[in-house]
């Protein structure tokens, strides 16, 4: 894979890319193995926002089940199942632990219905998948067995603990780079340190987007980069690109915060309610 910005130039792609984290690379990887020719730039590294910093998870959409949202849940799913599939080195599973306290809302019982609908909605998530990769389905344990098992929950007002398993990505940069070498090795045309600045405008008029001009960040000149269509993957920036043509994608973001510690957490994920009634998530990585 070759940084080579003469490439870009001089032709018109069928899909331009912009933003070179794991959403975009898949995007460019599936487009370039169709056949079609395929650009993708980065304004900084490859996968260094957001694919980086993250809590390293690949989860089965259980949490879409609190608001019922029973149609991603199941998507959450069969793409957990998917990337097991076609790369079972990058995750392994993980089980985590809940505590559960007396509560009409968060109880055992709420919970065991929870599972009960999440064992209908994930029918089949371990359909063509190896044994070491098959996760159990989620349940309700005692207080015994919680605090016998995960030690690290709060004991004080415990009733039990709801445990599920997801998968983990110990080297997440690992499979970011496997879908940059695989979208290369189809034809695509990577190039990162260069920033997408404005969009193209089109010959139907300035909102038809006929690719973007960008920035090298590395030796400071500008090229422009044709495409008959831009995928903006560019994740919390999306509306960055957007702003010139007067738009806006209203997506409403969301702000997590991912803290590493050198405390040894054991082999389980363990998880627990803040003041604000929001999950925080002690997971362990190395």
């Amino acid at each position: 894979m070759i940084r080579d910005l003469d490439l870009l130039t001089g032709t018109t792609f069928d899909v331009l890319v912009v933003g070179g984290g794991v959403y975009g690379l898949t995007v460019a990887y599936d487009a370039a193995q169709r056949g079609l020719s395929v650009a993708l730039v980065e304004r900084d590294d490859f996968g260094s926002g957001a694919s980086f910093n993250h809590l390293r998870t690949i989860h089965g959409g259980l949490r879409y089940l609190q608001k019922l949202d029973l149609g991603r849940a199941r998507e959450s799913v069969r793409e957990r199942r998917t990337l097991a599939r076609t790369a079972p080195h990058s995750v392994r599973p993980l089980p985590f632990a809940v505590p559960l306290y007396r509560s009409l809302v968060r109880g055992k019982t709420v919970m065991c219905a929870g599972f009960l609908i999440d064992r209908l909605i994930a029918a089949g998530r371990n359909r063509g998948l190896p044994a070491s990769h098959r996760l159990p389905g989620g349940r309700v344990v005692g207080r015994g067995t919680a605090v016998q098992r995960f030690p690290g929950l709060k004991r004080q007002g415990l009733t039990g603990a709801a445990v599920f398993y997801d998968y983990i990505m110990p080297e997440a940069d690992r499979l970011t780079l496997a879908y940059a070498l695989a979208a290369a090795e189809h034809g695509a045309v990577l190039a990162n340190h260069l920033e997408a600045v404005a969009p193209l405008s089109g010959s139907q008029g300035a909102r038809r987007v006929a690719g973007v001009r960008a920035r090298d960040t590395l030796g400071g000149g500008e090229l422009e980069i044709a495409a008959r269509i831009t995928v903006n993957a560019t994740g919390c920036a999306i509306d960055r690109l957007l702003e010139p043509l007067g738009l806006s994608s209203g997506i409403p973001m969301m702000q997590a915060m991912n803290l590493v510690t050198r405390r040894d957490v054991g082999e389980e994920a363990l998880g627990g309610r803040s003041t604000s009634g929001r999950h925080l998530f002690l997971v362990p990585w190395r």
